[in-house]
């Protein structure tokens, strides 16, 4: 575990451009088992669109953005609380879902 994280610092502090930086956490996942990944993040300035990086089907990423899924998604607005670490999935703390997801 320790050597996937060495090898994606190393890649990140190589990168210049998305695809680096698709390379770089996509490799990382596989180093860790994990078939798909996913990196979101606001845009720093009004008006622009949200950036996300990841290797989920394309036709889904496209959809997920376009309905804005980003802003009912319990994993992002639960990230959206602070820094510290946390566990997600189905059998997890509710009280992080949108009212509407809490049932």
């Amino acid at each position: 575990m320790h050597r996937v994280f060495e090898t994606l610092v190393e890649q990140l502090s190589a990168s210049v451009d998305a695809v680096d930086l698709h390379e770089a956490m996509a490799s990382a996942a596989a180093g860790f088992d994990f078939p798909l990944f996913a990196y979101f993040t606001y845009p720093s300035a009004s008006g622009d669109r949200p950036r996300l990086i990841s290797n989920y089907p394309s036709s889904w990423t496209s959809h997920y953005l376009q309905q804005r899924y980003h802003s009912v998604d319990p994993v992002i607005l639960r990230g959206l609380r602070g820094w510290d670490t946390f566990d997600w999935g189905v059998d997890r703390d509710h009280r992080y879902l949108p009212t509407s997801q809490q049932e």
